[in-house]
């Protein structure tokens, strides 16, 4: 079981995590990760006891704020997406329609009033 430190959740864990401070010249941390055991993961028999308790949220209450390192964050989830696109950006046929309104709000909150894609395409494109 490997642990790998980073100091942003957007660098990949096969590459050395970059240095950075927010703009107090504050540290921004690390963030630790190990591998979760199999033994942990659910399996078939336990859906009867898992439950989705879902209800419609306004977009403040499940979209980030717009905050001093958000431009530096939205630079490398697109750095991301584009150097490794099949391994981040993943969606179950039929899904399209969700992805699109989960783009329009993701939009809606930061301002933007048109989302120009479809589908998965639509959530990239707001990343």
């Amino acid at each position: 079981m490997a642990v790998v430190f980073h100091g942003d959740p957007y660098t990949p864990f096969d590459r050395e995590p970059l240095i950075q401070q927010n703009a107090l010249g504050e540290n921004l941390g690390h963030f630790r990760s190990v591998s979760i055991p199999t033994q942990y993961l659910p399996v078939p028999a336990d859906a009867q006891r898992l439950r989705i308790g879902a209800r419609q949220l306004n977009d403040s209450q499940w979209v980030s704020n717009i905050e001093d390192d958000w431009q530096q964050i939205v630079r490398m989830k697109r750095l991301l997406i584009l150097e490794r696109r099949d391994e981040v950006v993943a969606s179950s046929p039929g899904a399209e329609i969700a992805c699109e309104e989960v783009a329009a709000g993701v939009a809606r909150s930061i301002g933007i009033h048109e989302v120009n894609g479809h589908g998965i395409d639509a959530l990239v494109d707001v990343a």
